[in-house]
């Protein structure tokens, strides 16, 4: 007993190593900046900058894919731009990973749209479960009418490792 006590006491402590994968970490996304936009049709046509906010979360499937969902509100106002998306990040690296996004978007007010959002961007890892990205990507649908954008958003994801 005291050989293991002092074994124990003397052994030292093993440290955890550091992920860089994102394999079974369940995410959470926030990010906003600028995006740049025109839709035609509906009551209300668009053009100009809009700055959307970003919550959405994410879940390591493999060590290099994402499946992500978000929700996004992007003012100006009176006529704020609602949209969903869901889809894929692959990411490519360690610390600093490269990734691209495919994604459906649905944008629901002011006038709705179902079409594809494309992706690429740098994320670094400050910790195992905190990163910082920027993605610039384009967007496109149709449903209403015809929306066209261009985003450039910076944000951060925090990760929690509960499935592996």
């Amino acid at each position: 007993m005291r050989a293991l006590t002092l074994t124990l006491l003397l052994g030292g402590v093993a440290l955890a190593e550091d992920r860089t994968d994102h394999l079974g970490a369940l995410g959470v996304t926030v990010a906003g900046g600028a995006e740049f936009g025109s839709t035609i049709g509906g009551q209300v046509p668009y053009l100009g900058f809009r700055a959307p906010l970003e919550l959405g979360a994410t879940l390591g499937v493999t060590d290099r894919t994402e499946v992500r969902v978000a929700g996004r509100l992007a003012p100006p106002w009176p006529q704020p731009d609602w949209s969903l998306t869901a889809g894929i990040r692959n990411s490519r690296g360690a610390l600093w990973k490269t990734f691209f996004d495919l994604d459906l978007a649905v944008h629901l007010a002011p006038l709705w749209t179902v079409g594809l959002r494309f992706g690429f961007g740098v994320q670094y890892e400050l910790s195992p479960v905190l990163g910082v990205f920027l993605v610039a990507a384009v967007q496109g649908g149709g449903g209403a009418g015809l929306r066209l954008a261009g985003e450039l958003l910076l944000g951060f994801q925090l990760r929690s490792y509960l499935f592996f």
